[in-house]
Formats: structure tokens, C-alpha cells, sequence
């Protein structure tokens, strides 16, 4: 039995959605990296930190969603729903650094 495939027309909206979540990744990573900075010094712990944390993070989440989202009748409203919940997260403004 063939599975029902997104009509046609969702095709560039479903891209465009790729394309600004992994903009968003990149530009939280980035963000990360300047905040460890303040910690570990602009080394290369600041960023291998930041890029360990984000590569372990895909691998857990896509380990976890994977599973939980095969019992979902649409895939692709999880998946906007996760990001919507993932831009929440990361809009909130950051307490200041104590000096």
C-alpha cells in the first residue's frame, strides 16, 4: 500500500520552512557560541561546546520524534508545531550577565 504524498502546491512552502528552521539553528548557534564565549574565553571550547550541544540535541530529538511522531496522522503540523515551539524558546529575552 503507497503512503499519500503532500499535494504539489505545499512543496515550496514546506522548503521554505526548511530553509528559515535551519537559518534559525544557525543563528542560535552563533548565539550560543558569543554567550560561552563570556565563559569559557573565545576558544575553541566556546565553540566546540556549543557545536556538541547542538549536533547531541538533533541526534536525541530525532531519536525521540522519530518514535513519537510515527503515531501522528500528520507529520508535517508536528513538525510546524516543533518549531513553532522551538522559535518561543529562543525569543525569550536573556537575563544580563552579573559583572
Amino acid at each position: 500500500m503507497k503512503k499519500k504524498s503532500a499535494p504539489r502546491r505545499n512543496v515550496p512552502a514546506i522548503l521554505t520552512c526548511f530553509f528559515c528552521s535551519g537559518a534559525a539553528g544557525l543563528i542560535y548557534q552563533v548565539a550560543w557560541v558569543k554567550a560561552l564565549g563570556l565563559i569559557f574565553g573565545h576558544t575553541v571550547y566556546a565553540t566546540a561546546t556549543a557545536l556538541s550541544v547542538c549536533m547531541a540535541g538533533l541526534g536525541a530529538g530525532s531519536l525521540y520524534v522519530a518514535r513519537w511522531s510515527e503515531q501522528r496522522a500528520k507529520p508535517v503540523v508536528l513538525y510546524a508545531q516543533i518549531e513553532f515551539l522551538v522559535a518561543a524558546t529562543g525569543a525569550q529575552r536573556p537575563s544580563p550577565v552579573p559583572r
